[in-house]
């Protein structure tokens, strides 16, 4: 199912190169299929996602923050991670506090207090 959705999203690439969502729905696709995976085979996934994130990132500058924290996430990049999560809440496609809050990808800062004052920060229905 996984291979099937990259190979449509390619091929909508390749008719419309200026997708943005196009690549953004990759990255994400890819960062779930990380999620599920580990050693050189989630790292290898990791570096996809990032590689179509950054493609969404340059066809429409700041509204990819979200995909970057995630990937720095699973790259265990706090620094990173937090600083784009930051970024991330002022993104119209903000997913709010409860998806962020049970977002697999930040288990490894769901108990730091930096990562609880930026869940605290948001509104209920942000």
């Amino acid at each position: 199912m996984f291979e099937k959705a990259a190979k449509k999203i390619s091929v909508t690439i390749e008719i419309e190169p200026n997708n943005k969502m196009s690549f953004d729905f990759w990255s994400v696709m890819l960062l779930t299929q990380a999620g599920k995976q580990s050693g050189k085979k989630r790292a290898a996934l990791d570096n996809l996602a990032l590689e179509k994130a950054n493609s969404a990132e340059l066809i429409n500058p700041g509204t990819t923050a979200y995909n970057f924290a995630c990937v720095a996430a699973l790259r265990n990049d706090e620094v990173t991670c937090q600083a784009e999560l930051e970024r991330s809440r002022n993104q119209e496609r903000f997913p709010g506090k409860t998806p962020i809050k049970n977002d697999p990808d930040f288990k490894p800062f769901r108990k730091k207090k930096w990562f609880k004052d930026f869940l605290a920060s948001l509104d209920d229905d942000s």
